[in-house]
């Protein structure tokens, strides 16, 4: 197929009588075709170009072999020669390293990237759907989840790919992060959980714990504001998500003239103690109860006596003790006057149960105004907005999740928003990992190469071999006669 035999096909289908959608899906078609036969073509060009340096490196060729690769705009077939290494007798394929595309891979970076952001939009069976509609490419559910857990394996390897680099880095690099690290008056930390249903008939319900943490926000729109740098981590393990937020503090910030605002609903996993390990070494650590759970709180255990919310949400602002507790008395004698005996009973309790959460909490119900720390709450309080693109895509439509596909998908969205999704796909990492890789099965077989001559010396040494022996007829003459030869053992 060349240039001219396209454009001739081209003119014949634009010429023909075919409805409009039916003459667009062959155009389509023909394009996609043809752009995969001219990236085939190139491909093998380049692996031609390669042979002299290769060779001229002390590798071998070996043979050619055929592989087909599954690109955006098409399934690509090409043909490419494998090399030896003489050194250490490992084969390689140089074009495949070139293009990315490592071992026991189908499908190009590109194409796990974009359907791992669409399962974090859909459900599986409609990225199916979706991919087969806008691409040339027919992908079933089952693959996208396994490209789904693939991409996640790769966060997982980029993660601990750059946890290795700073634990490498020499006492000279090491002074050089430092001051490369940023240093800001404030950042704002914040951490939340959100309930999931589970395909486990044990642990029907599961929380996804999360931890954020940005710098402040600033408008975009006249009613919408985006936080400056800011990172999400999430995981069910807490203490995998909690590392991996504590690492990332150390990593890029410089702490030393810090403050950091810290706000939660006060649950387990997010008392003033964690974030108190979060922000070791900063200038000041405030933490706040949200403001939101708060007022739901409110609401909550004063059903009873709704007209005396407002009056306790003013106390709130207004931080105010001495009214905190007229408003509990007032409530308990409301509560006493009830006649229903389980309406009263329950209304007592919520008093009881309000007076030990504001008591508990009191100061860090403490309104930022009342701090005097000079600085705006506009960055504070975004955990539950920020919920909305896990909790639409893993809670909506009734959904439940194996946990290492919720981790999956819940990490992928964490990437996304930390805007460092693609970094993740990045070539040279990845060969990286792959010449480590290389190196030790070198070594590897080195060591098995060492062992087999070793175990080839002695086996040339001389040994007598087997040995001859018969029995005496005397012997044999005395053995009872028993229709059976009788192999008895005796001493050569």
């Amino acid at each position: 197929m060349n240039e001219k035999q396209v454009t001739e096909q081209l003119f014949n289908m634009l010429s023909s009588n075919l409805d409009t959608i039916e003459r667009e899906k062959e155009m389509a078609k023909l394009l996609n075709d043809y752009c995969c036969h001219l990236v085939s073509q190139t491909i093998e060009r380049l692996d031609d170009e390669m042979v002299g340096q290769m060779t001229s490196n002390g590798y071998k060729i070996d043979r050619k072999d055929e592989r087909t690769v599954h690109f955006l705009f098409g399934s690509v077939t090409y043909i490419r020669r494998r090399y030896i290494d003489l050194a250490n007798k490992l084969g390689f394929y140089p074009v495949d390293y070139h293009l990315g595309m490592f071992k026991h891979k189908k499908y190009s970076p590109l194409v796990m990237a974009r359907v791992a952001e669409l399962a974090t939009k859909m459900p599986y069976r409609a990225c199916e759907e979706a991919i087969s509609i806008l691409t040339p490419l027919k992908i079933s559910f089952n693959t996208i989840r396994n490209l789904v857990l693939k991409t996640d394996k790769l966060i997982s390897n980029y993660k601990e790919y750059h946890e290795q680099l700073e634990d490498e880095k020499t006492e000279q690099e090491e002074l050089l992060s430092n001051k490369r690290k940023r240093k800001v008056p404030i950042l704002y930390l914040e951490g939340d959980g959100l309930d999931l249903f589970m395909q486990d008939r044990n642990f029907p319900r599961k929380t996804l714990h999360r931890y954020l943490v940005h710098e402040g926000t600033q408008p975009i729109t006249r009613s919408r504001n985006k936080c400056v740098n800011m990172y999400q981590s999430a995981d069910f393990n807490r203490k995998t998500a909690y590392q991996d937020m504590f690492k990332y503090l150390r990593t890029n910030y410089d702490l030393t003239d810090t403050i950091i605002i810290t706000n939660s609903d006060n649950g387990s996993g997010y008392t003033y103690n964690v974030f108190y390990e979060l922000t070791l070494g900063c200038k000041n650590h405030e933490h706040f109860v949200d403001k939101y759970h708060v007022n739901e709180k409110l609401i909550q255990r004063m059903s009873f006596c709704k007209e005396m919310i407002p009056r306790a949400k003013r106390m709130i602002k207004r931080w105010d003790e001495s009214e905190r507790n007229a408003i509990i008395k007032e409530m308990l004698l409301i509560a006493d006057n009830i006649k229903d005996d389980e309406q009263r009973q329950k209304a007592l309790e919520d008093c009881y149960r309000l007076r030990g959460y504001l008591s508990r909490n009191w100061k860090f119900i403490k309104p930022i105004a009342e701090r005097e720390l000079g600085v705006n709450m506009n960055g504070i309080g975004v955990s539950e907005s920020t919920h909305r693109p896990f909790s639409y895509r893993m809670k909506r439509q009734g959904r439940t999740w194996k946990k290492k596909g919720g981790n999956a998908i819940a990490h992928i969205i964490s990437e996304k928003k930390n805007e460092r999704f693609e970094d993740v796909f990045d070539f040279e990492w990845q060969l990286t990992l792959e010449k480590k890789e290389l190196n030790e099965k070198a070594y590897e077989r080195n060591i098995r190469a060492i062992v087999r001559t070793l175990l080839r010396l002695e086996s040339e040494e001389a040994h007598e071999g087997v040995r001859k022996g018969r029995v005496p007829k005397e012997i044999l003459n005395k053995l009872p006669d028993t229709g059976v030869v009788n192999y008895g053992c005796w001493n050569m």
